[in-house]
């Protein structure tokens, strides 16, 4: 079904405040929010999380819708985590009511495994049937009026495939505003085949850091170093979809771990997580980036907190890191 005329000038318009918003002196700035077990989206106290993110000085959210597939070769998905249309609609208005800016930026999980190992022996079926997602995500994006849609998140093994361009033809049709894609690190970003056919490019960047956060800054002043080398070659403006850091001892080792980690590495050191994001956001306050969104921030206000030693700066002294970098208010 085609969207009406009026639908689609909406959306255009959407696009271009999107473009003139998107400029260096009121860059995207915000996290990604994920729906905790504890509180959903469709419940009240997600958008008392959603405003304190404000309140520090946040003016764009990335919502995560998850897919599931049972394994890498598999060529089917199902929505994941409990997250309802309903649920997703009402934190889009929350933002909107904040005057925040909204990324819907679906993701895959994979049983014993990840999203960039995904590789099924058919890849017509499996962008078949992620299609139809997208475009139902495409949809209520463009009824919302969500300012950007990304089309895959680290799906490295796919980015080679003719597929894509079928599939950001069909989003096109219902969908009018802007399109990027997440690419798995640096690396990534030099694989992408279809930058020229999406409005932004996006990058996740979780490096080795180094034994310690003693190391980080040269580590993150290098990883800069070779994305600026790189962005320039990208016919797309950049943006970093993810950067973050747990708040464990030795979490620089291996940044993007998130499970089978030792015993040494699941002990609780908040001071890493507000040394590393220090690091991240002064490195990356620079013109030639379109944004930052670190990961990660829940629907749960009272996530986080002192004992948890997870990436979410929530009830943490990290938070005092993003209100110095956003808005300015520095202890």
């Amino acid at each position: 079904m085609k969207v009406g005329l009026g639908t689609r000038l909406l959306g255009a318009v959407l696009a271009l405040l999107m473009l003139s918003a998107c400029n260096h002196t009121d860059r995207m700035r915000g996290a990604n929010l994920l729906q905790s077990r504890t509180v959903l989206f469709e419940q009240e106290a997600s958008g008392e999380s959603i405003r304190r993110l404000h309140e520090l000085g946040a003016n764009t959210l990335a919502l995560v819708p998850f897919l599931q597939q049972s394994s890498t070769d598999s060529v089917r998905m199902e929505p994941a985590g409990g997250m309802s249309e309903e649920g997703l609609r009402r934190v889009i208005r929350k933002a909107k009511s904040l005057q925040m800016r909204v990324v819907l930026k679906p993701q895959i999980l994979v049983q014993g495994s990840w999203a960039g190992e995904i590789a099924p022996a058919d890849w017509d079926d499996w962008f078949t049937n992620y299609t139809v997602h997208l475009e139902q995500l495409a949809r209520l994006a463009q009824e919302e009026g969500v300012e950007m849609l990304v089309i895959g998140t680290e799906l490295k093994q796919s980015i080679r495939q003719p597929q894509w361009l079928s599939l950001i033809k069909r989003l096109r049709e219902v969908y009018q505003g802007r399109l990027s894609y997440a690419a798995h690190g640096i690396e990534g970003l030099r694989e992408v085949t279809f930058w020229r056919q999406i409005d932004a490019a996006g990058v996740t960047l979780y490096p080795p850091l180094g034994e310690d956060s003693g190391q980080a800054d040269e580590q993150i002043r290098a990883t800069l170093k070779t994305l600026r080398k790189t962005a320039r070659d990208l016919p797309a403006p950049l943006w970093v979809a993810e950067v973050g850091i747990a708040s464990r001892s030795r979490a620089t080792r291996r940044p993007w771990a998130w499970q089978d980690l030792t015993h040494e590495e699941q002990e609780v050191d908040l001071q890493v997580q507000v040394h590393v994001l220090d690091l991240w956001l002064d490195a990356l306050s620079v013109s030639w980036l379109d944004g930052v969104l670190i990961w990660a921030w829940y629907s749960d206000p009272a996530a986080g907190g002192a004992g948890d030693n997870g990436f979410t700066p929530q009830n943490k002294p990290a938070e005092q890191v993003l209100a110095c970098h956003w808005s300015g208010r520095c202890q």
